[in-house]
């Protein structure tokens, strides 16, 4: 639907805008973690705002915690619209084009979801501390 793509649109623009131009939305918006020291990162689950975190359990807690996740959600929905609008132009003007970013979609998609257990296993398997061993002109081709 035309509108929900505008609208979609429309709302991550000003979402944007809004975070390059208001130092207090910044600071309200803590998933973004912009503030130092506002967020902790997590090899596996990249990174949580500490307030999330860390906030003793009541229900003013779980209420900053739907606050939050609706925040993320909004703003993932407005690019995934937004995404949706320009696939739809694609579609009927490049079509070649749109085939070639398809291709490529799957691929990604492929290495979004198997990084984690390879990066979980090389963790378990101290894979850091034997590269370390390894000569630094021949850490690429040996990791790879």
């Amino acid at each position: 639907d035309l509108r929900v793509q505008l609208a979609g649109t429309l709302f991550f623009a000003v979402f944007h805008a809004l975070l390059i131009s208001l130092p207090h939305f910044r600071r309200w918006h803590v998933a973004g973690c912009f503030e130092p020291g506002s967020c902790e990162f997590h090899l596996m689950g990249g990174h949580f705002p500490r307030s999330a975190l860390y906030a003793p359990y009541s229900f003013l807690g779980a209420v900053d915690d739907l606050v939050l996740y609706a925040a993320m959600l909004a703003v993932t929905m407005s690019g995934i619209w937004m995404v949706g609008g320009a696939v739809a132009l694609a579609a009927e003007h490049l079509p070649r084009l749109l085939a070639l970013c398809a291709a490529c979609g799957s691929r990604a998609l492929l290495a979004l979801v198997l990084h984690v257990p390879l990066v979980e296993l090389a963790a378990w398997m101290k894979v850091e501390i034997m590269a370390s061993q390894v000569p630094s002109h021949w850490r690429g081709p040996v990791l790879l």
